[in-house]
C-alpha cells in the first residue's frame, strides 16, 4: 500500500547538475567571414567526436573523447595554420558552497552540496602548443596557439555504502 511507496522519511538527496564547462572560442575572421565545410561526426571505432570546419581559409578541428577507466574527458582544438586557436575556459556552477581557483594552467572547482554536504571537485588542465596561456582566478585564456589540449576530471565523495553513502574526498582521485 501507500506506506511502502513513501519511504521512511529519510531524505535520499537529489540529483543536481555538477556544473558547466564554458568554452569561449574566438574566431579569427571577424563578423564578415563565413564558416564553410562544417561537419560533425562520431567515430564509433575510435570513440572520438569530431567537428571540422573552414573559416577564413583556415581548417579547424575539434576532437573530444572520454575515458571511463581514467575518468577523464579530453578536448583538443587544432588548425591548419599556426597561431589560430583562441579559447577561454571557465566553470559555471549552481552550487553556493563552492569555489574556483586557477593556478599554472589548471582550474580547480571544489565545494559541498548544501543539502547533504556531498563533496565535489573538478579539475581542468589546459595545455597549449604555441601562443600564450593566462590563468586567472576563474578562467584560463589561450591566445594565438597552434593547438590546445584540455583534460577534465570530476568526482564526488559518494560511495554506494549504506547507511551514509560517503566515501573519500574526491581530490586525490581527481
Amino acid at each position: 500500500a501507500i506506506e511502502y511507496l513513501k519511504g521512511n522519511g529519510i531524505g535520499f538527496g537529489s540529483y543536481n547538475t555538477f556544473g558547466d564547462l564554458n568554452l569561449d572560442i574566438i574566431g579569427n575572421g571577424g563578423s564578415g567571414v563565413t564558416v564553410t565545410n562544417y561537419r560533425r561526426e562520431l567515430d564509433l571505432e575510435q570513440g572520438i567526436h569530431r567537428i571540422t570546419y573552414t573559416e577564413g581559409g583556415v581548417n579547424y578541428t575539434r576532437e573530444y573523447f572520454t575515458s571511463y577507466p581514467d575518468n577523464i574527458m579530453v578536448l583538443r582544438f587544432s588548425s591548419s595554420s599556426s597561431g589560430r586557436i583562441n579559447v577561454t575556459a571557465r566553470f559555471s556552477i549552481p552550487h553556493y558552497n563552492s569555489s574556483v581557483i586557477g593556478s599554472n594552467g589548471t582550474l580547480t572547482l571544489s565545494g559541498n552540496l548544501s543539502g547533504n554536504n556531498m563533496a565535489f571537485e573538478a579539475q581542468l588542465q589546459v595545455i597549449n602548443t604555441g601562443g600564450t596561456r593566462t590563468t586567472n582566478s576563474n578562467n584560463i585564456a589561450v591566445n594565438n596557439a597552434d593547438a590546445v589540449t584540455m583534460i577534465l576530471a570530476i568526482g564526488t565523495d559518494y560511495a554506494n555504502v549504506y547507511p551514509n553513502y560517503t566515501g573519500s574526498h574526491p581530490h586525490n582521485a581527481v
